[in-house]
């Protein structure tokens, strides 16, 4: 049958092919010897949802984010998009937008010369003790710590010789 399938046109192929596979479907004794490429639809449905609470959390970073609203994006109850999340991601939903923020504010940080107050606020943080508290959590530094530090690798990393030239100007 299958050979017969190569001598055939476009729509009688296809028309075949279904043949083929509706007799395959009334057989018995078939079993499957391979699931290597085989999409499991849940996970995909999955990597959608997530995705999308992501996108939320990447374009929205700087103002406050509701844990309902990530909810809402993923059409689930509070709680239950919690254990969803969770599960999926292995963090809490909070701290995923927490380490947004301070991925932000490291990048703020080495390369403005904005205040630790200023870039808290502008990474979405209310209150400046606890982007202080998560800046530490997070990096192991304090927010000054980590400015001088970033300004002391690119001290070195630019030589002695640049450092003179830009000592002397």
């Amino acid at each position: 049958m299958v050979i017969n399938l190569n001598q055939k046109k476009n729509l009688e192929k296809i028309g075949e092919a279904l043949l083929i596979l509706h007799d395959l479907t009334r057989s018995e004794g078939i079993r499957l010897l391979s699931t290597g490429n085989i999409i499991n639809l849940a996970t995909l449905n999955d990597s959608k949802i997530i995705n999308r609470v992501y996108q939320y959390v990447v374009e929205n970073f700087h103002e406050k984010i509701e844990l309902s609203t990530a909810a809402d994006i993923a059409h689930m109850q509070k709680a239950a998009f919690c254990r969803y999340f969770k599960r999926k991601t292995k963090k809490r939903f909070m701290e995923v937008v927490n380490e947004t923020r301070i991925v932000h504010a490291q990048k703020l940080l080495a390369e403005t010369d904005k205040s630790a107050l200023e870039i808290a606020f502008e990474c979405g943080y209310e209150s400046s003790s606890y982007f202080y508290r998560q800046f530490k959590l997070f990096s192991k530094l304090s927010p000054l710590a980590y400015r001088n530090q970033i300004k002391e690798t690119s001290d070195l990393n630019r030589g002695p010789d640049t450092l003179k030239t830009e000592l002397q100007t």
